[in-house]
């Protein structure tokens, strides 16, 4: 496996121009994958440690030796960071795709390495092939429901920042009731963090251990001696003198003015600012465009279609040897984006997330970075874990975004230390999980069965994997909007909502009506249960700012 290992870093040398350096964890995390029969590993290291080089040399391995996995599928949070890793992927070696729903042209997860998102990836499980899935829902085809589940059974998974997944009580519900059942099929598995509480430790351990699975944890440390039979402390002596030879200074100020980000920025260097929301990401942009002395200024949020975001984020890597410029951007920079800045003024949110935002400052080899949080009711988060988080910054600002052991008690003392608190609000969902389950258990269970399932459940008021967002064409793209911004959009005048029926042999366009808020979700609810819905942006979409809402 280490050789394998050694030419993936060779050959990052020649594309990127530097030697990479070689990360003894990452070295043990290889050696044991290949003794483990059945592994279940948990990787926490720090945000520019190079942990998707596993995911690099896993494939390189799996084309020369199939015995233990036919190929790798890299599982990301959020399609931005796919478009990022997929990128720099490409550029390592032409065996790998991204699939993405609505955006991709892969059908299965065939390639020796797949990227992919946590929705497009819970569908296939279930059998609802994204690709098939407007033909499964109108009972043309099965969408290959067998093959697209068993092209992932036989494969090496590596869940990425899986605590974004985790913070989200739908989707976690059907993620754990997903990993039951790879679990059941002995499906090998990774999981990589930089901010796992032990509360979720503890879930995947009680998970993977009645499994018979090799469950183990990896850590850096800058101690020997201190490992057990399931938590393995890993020395790399470079890497963190490295990194404890930077200064991180952290501020935070009860202010949460749009005027405000600016006034924390320096020309001359290179700055990031990161809030919650598109529209006030698109409120800093305009003002540091009438006001910043900046040439170079980019904005980029989840409003933007997927080609304008792949631009921006293509961009945001032209920008790596640029003394000076300005990313003012939403989470959608927090993690996968490889891009440093010396200054980040960053919004509250919980401490997983702003760990992933620090890992954008100082990423290289500088010897400082400065960190502004700055408050603010923190939505669209938790409201009590953000009062967590400002009281715990308040009086603890003494964290290293390298260093797991400064700010562990911090990612515990807000997401939980116990078993329980990983545990919290699954039950709400408990009803459809368990129907699921059994019906994955089921191996003659097809498609349309799942898709059954699901629909009534929707049909039910309730949203599957997120909370309803609704697809709206822009230019032969989309961009996701929630049922309140639909209303919004529909009083502006700005989107037309078309049903499309079949009568007799004709197809006939109808326009609807959306007059409040309810019946927007009746909308989303309907266009997620696969009613055939169209919603159309008549005008408003800024080719720089994107959809302005």
């Amino acid at each position: 496996m280490i050789r394998y290992y050694n030419s993936i870093l060779k050959k990052l040398g020649e594309i990127k121009g530097f030697k990479p350096k070689r990360r003894p964890l990452i070295e043990r995390v290889l050696k044991d994958i290949e003794s483990s029969e059945k592994p279940f590993f948990i990787v926490k290291a720090p945000t520019g440690y190079g942990k998707t080089t596993i995911s690099y040399t896993l494939a390189l391995y799996s084309l020369y030796n199939a015995e233990r996995f036919d190929k790798v599928i890299h599982i990301l949070p959020m399609r931005s960071i796919v478009e990022d890793l997929s990128m720099s992927a490409k550029e390592l070696f032409d065996f790998s795709r991204a699939k993405m729903m609505g955006v991709s042209e892969e059908v299965f997860h065939l390639f020796p390495l797949n990227f992919t998102t946590i929705d497009t990836f819970i569908w296939d499980v279930l059998k609802l092939n994204t690709k098939k899935f407007s033909r499964i829902k109108d009972g043309k085809e099965f969408g290959y429901d067998f093959f697209t589940q068993a092209s992932i059974l036989n494969s090496m998974l590596i869940f990425d920042e899986a605590h974004f997944i985790l913070e989200d009580d739908k989707l976690k519900s059907v993620f754990l009731c997903v990993l039951k059942f790879l679990l059941e099929n002995d499906v090998p598995i990774l999981i990589l963090t930089a901010t796992l509480s032990k509360g979720y430790e503890e879930l995947f351990k009680r998970y993977a251990i009645p499994k018979k699975y090799d469950f183990k944890i990896y850590e850096l440390s800058d101690e020997n001696g201190k490992s057990s039979k399931s938590h393995i402390f890993v020395e790399d002596k470079e890497f963190l003198e490295r990194e404890m030879k930077k200064d991180f200074k952290i501020s935070v100020f009860n202010e949460n003015s749009v005027n405000n980000y600016l006034k924390y920025v320096e020309e001359r260097k290179r700055n990031i600012v990161v809030v919650n929301s598109p529209k006030k990401c698109v409120k800093i942009y305009d003002i540091a465009l009438q006001d910043s002395g900046f040439d170079n200024i980019l904005l980029i949020h989840g409003k933007m279609t997927y080609n304008h975001r792949k631009k921006i984020v293509e961009k945001i890597r032209d920008l790596k040897n640029e003394k000076e410029f300005l990313i003012i951007s939403t989470q959608v920079i927090e993690a996968g984006v490889d891009i440093s800045s010396d200054i980040m003024v960053t919004e509250i949110a919980p401490p997983n997330s702003l760990i992933q935002r620090f890992g954008r400052v100082a990423r290289y080899n500088e010897r400082e970075g400065k960190i502004i949080v700055l408050k603010s009711d923190g939505k669209p988060y938790n409201k009590e874990k953000i009062e967590k988080t400002w009281r715990y910054l308040e009086s603890n600002v003494d964290i290293h975004p390298r260093f797991s052991k400064t700010y562990q008690e911090w990612i515990d003392e807000v997401h939980g230390k116990r078993l329980a608190n990983a545990e919290a609000k699954i039950g709400k969902h408990k009803k459809i999980t368990n129907i699921l389950i059994e019906k994955l258990r089921e191996f003659r269970t097809r498609s349309f069965e799942i898709y059954e399932i699901i629909t009534k459940y929707i049909s039910e008021g309730h949203a599957f994997l997120r909370d309803f967002l609704i697809p709206v064409e822009v230019e032969n793209d989309v961009v996701l909007i929630t049922p309140k911004e639909l209303f919004k959009l529909c009083k502006l005048e700005k989107v037309d909502v078309i049903e499309i029926k079949k009568i007799g042999n004709n197809i006939v366009e109808e326009k609807l009506e959306v007059k409040d808020e309810d019946e927007a979700y009746k909308v989303a609810i309907a266009i997620t249960c696969g009613k055939p819905i169209e919603v159309k942006l008549l005008n408003g979409y800024d080719k720089e700012r994107g959809l302005v809402l």
